[in-house]
């Protein structure tokens, strides 16, 4: 028999205090591959230097680059730079904002499987069949879901974060996003929800989403969960049959350190069906939104206007 729902799912009661200078505690964040050579690594500075030329009230906030091990230190430099041009500005041009370099092996867990599931089959063993289920991209997808967060918000002191890849570019500018969450309450803003093309993503996903909630063999987190996902396990197939496309988004931390979503995503991490059924960061957070935020607090934001490197998006 499905639980009856414990209470109704409401965004975060406690909306993140300013610091002492009236900003929020709030970066942009992106993941940089070691650049192979000097070239490579122009590229990178020449991005973030087009990306907050363009955004200039980013100027304001930190940026946190998270970084392999190998990567060259005089690519940080580049990217100091860049980030400083224009700082001494006027106007929104002007920021205190530090740019925060960050190897990923200081993120507990980062770029390694799961506990437990390589003796599952699902970890180093596993036999990855394509080239979109690389071993590299599911490390990064988990990153992106259930590691970084905890590390952005209690070891480098955020509420907000605001994902950039290098290879996407805004085009015009749209205001302080940070502000807009903060303004309305909301715990997480996407540019676009989209079809999962992946067909074994999403059938696998509603499946083990059906079992865990409208057949009640999950755990505590089911008391938050969206009542309508009990009446309707055809609702479940449908959560996972979409994507938030996550090159790019902005989220407040606190939504992912609530205890009933920490759980959820232990489970999934346990499971080791992220790997084995390439479940990337696009399709989790649409299900954990879907699952445990109140649709008013999930921002649309489609009227922001930028470019991406892979095709259709």
């Amino acid at each position: 028999t499905s639980p009856v729902p414990g209470r109704t799912p409401r965004p975060l009661g406690n909306t993140p205090d300013r610091d002492h200078g009236g900003r929020l505690r709030a970066a942009a964040v992106t993941l940089l591959c070691t650049p192979e050579n000097a070239c490579e690594a122009s590229k990178a500075a020449s991005w973030l230097r087009e990306f907050r030329d363009t955004w200039p009230w980013l100027r304001s906030y930190d940026h946190v680059i998270l970084h392999e091990r190998d990567y060259v230190g005089g690519c940080e430099s580049d990217l100091e730079r860049a980030f400083n041009e224009g700082k001494e500005g006027s106007g929104s041009g002007s920021g205190e904002g530090r740019l925060r370099c960050v190897c990923v092996d200081d993120i507990p867990g980062a770029f390694t499987f799961p506990e437990g599931t390589e003796e599952n089959g699902f970890g180093a063993a596993f036999d990855f069949p394509t080239e979109t289920r690389n071993v590299g991209y599911m490390h990064m997808c988990r990153l992106f879901t259930s590691q970084a967060f905890p590390y952005l918000q209690h070891e480098l002191g955020y509420d907000y974060v605001l994902r950039m890849d290098d290879d996407n570019v805004p085009r015009t500018d749209v205001g302080d996003l940070f502000e807009v969450l903060h303004s309305k309450g909301a715990v997480y803003g996407y540019p676009a929800e989209l079809p999962e093309w992946h067909r074994e993503t999403a059938m696998t996903l509603g499946m083990w989403l059906q079992d865990k909630v409208f057949s009640g063999r999950g755990g505590a987190y089911l008391e938050q969960v969206n009542p309508v996902y009990f009446r309707n396990q055809t609702a479940l197939q449908v959560l996972a049959q979409k994507i938030f496309f996550t090159k790019f988004f902005v989220t407040n931390l606190g939504f992912w350190a609530e205890p009933h979503v920490d759980v959820f995503l232990g489970e999934v991490d346990g499971s080791g069906m992220a790997y084995k059924h390439r479940w990337g960061d696009a399709p989790l957070h649409h299900a954990v939104l879907g699952l445990f935020a109140d649709s008013c607090s999930v921002l649309d934001l489609c009227h922001v206007d930028y470019k991406h490197g892979s095709p259709g998006h």
